[in-house]
């Protein structure tokens, strides 16, 4: 697969935050339900319940993939902190005059600092390991549907569904899946929803929309008669 370049910073970004991701089973269906339920909250729509998602999984078995992201912020936490120490050693051991290798250590210093802080926001409201986005798709024949998604929102900055959609891509192109739909867009492409999905080197299909083919002559002389009958009770 191949994606943008901006796709892959934000890939690189979501590595070194740490963000793993896997498919998961029933028995991640309740950290799952819980970040559809922040998204939401966070869009104010209704989408579904942990029961109704554990119907789909029963019901489509293999062909249903759940795939969850997932942060272990005790251990990404104590790596950074190491890091910065070792970081911080090699400052004190570079010379003066070696004035690129202090500002690529500079660098490397207030970006883990920037890490730690944010991970230590993390531990103080979050257990060891958090389940922090996921995705239910349903496969049918070579194509699949990914159906409903969810994130947490504290943790967007970790970009974990720049791992989590491509690890969707991957384990359903391996089960011979040839198309995998990210579901609509809207019609004008500048949406937050429509560029979101743009990072993933999508294929756009357009489709002639909805519109009525009347299956019997009576059909127009009934719409008339219809719109006459609500036109005079509304006058009465």
């Amino acid at each position: 697969m191949t994606f943008p370049k901006h796709t892959k910073r934000l890939m690189t970004d979501a590595r070194k935050h740490g963000v793993e991701t896997y498919r998961g089973d029933l028995s991640d269906l309740e950290a799952f339900a819980e970040v559809v339920a922040l998204t939401e909250e966070r869009k104010q729509v209704a989408l579904r319940s942990k029961d109704y998602f554990k119907k789909l999984m029963e019901t489509y078995g293999d062909q249903a993939y759940l795939h969850l992201a997932k942060l272990n912020i005790t251990q990404k936490l104590s790596q950074f902190e190491s890091q910065l120490k070792e970081v911080e050693e090699a400052i004190q051991e570079t010379q003066p005059h070696q004035k690129k290798r202090l500002l690529k250590l500079r660098d490397q210093e207030k970006s883990l600092q920037r890490y730690i802080s944010e991970f230590q926001g993390f531990s103080a409201k979050y257990p060891e390991e958090v389940v922090i986005a996921g995705i239910l798709s349903i496969a049918y024949g070579n194509v699949m549907e990914m159906l409903y998604a969810g994130m947490n929102e504290d943790f967007k900055k970790c970009y974990p569904q720049y791992l989590l959609y491509p690890k969707v891509f991957e384990e359903a192109y391996q089960d011979g899946i040839v198309w995998a739909n990210m579901g609509g867009i809207e019609g004008d492409l500048q949406d937050g929803l429509t560029k979101f999905k743009s990072h993933f080197n999508p294929t756009i299909e357009e489709f002639i929309g909805e519109f009525t083919i009347p299956v019997s002559y009576l059909y127009y002389p009934a719409e008339l008669l219809y719109r006459l009958r609500k036109y005079l009770r509304h006058k009465h």
